[in-house]
């Protein structure tokens, strides 16, 4: 919870806001990792918190191999190993949201939609 006036299981206030330009830093964090890790980072990206909830839209940044899958109608391969990569990854992806954000991360969520070249990451904050 974290909206005014509301406290935590132990009755403390919400944790703090972001610093100043925190958003921006975890996009462009968020924005290399997937450089990193699919050889190409995306070329559209912004990131929103509401609450407790910070997620980061990630648009373009698909290989020419991805884009030939999806049109041979193999969608879900692409999507398939853009989820295999952020499981074995996933620490890496937490790590760099708490890092920037100061704030532990209690989940991770995300999905693509290769036909749309379009990526979400959800983080749950602590």
């Amino acid at each position: 919870m974290s909206a005014l006036g509301q406290v935590d299981a132990n009755g403390a206030p919400p944790s703090p806001l972001p610093r100043l330009g925190g958003l921006d830093e975890v996009t462009r964090g968020l924005v290399g990792l997937h450089k990193q890790l699919h050889g190409r980072g995306p070329v559209h990206a912004r990131s929103f918190i509401s609450g407790d909830a910070l997620v980061c839209v990630l648009g373009g940044g698909f290989s020419q191999t991805d884009r030939a899958l999806v049109t041979a109608g193999e969608e879900e391969v692409v999507r398939g190993h853009r989820e295999a990569i952020g499981r074995v990854e996933r620490e890496r992806f937490a790590e760099l949201v708490r890092e920037l954000m100061g704030r532990p991360v209690l989940s991770h969520l995300r999905d693509a939609d290769p036909a749309r070249e379009v990526c979400v990451e959800v983080f749950l904050l602590g």
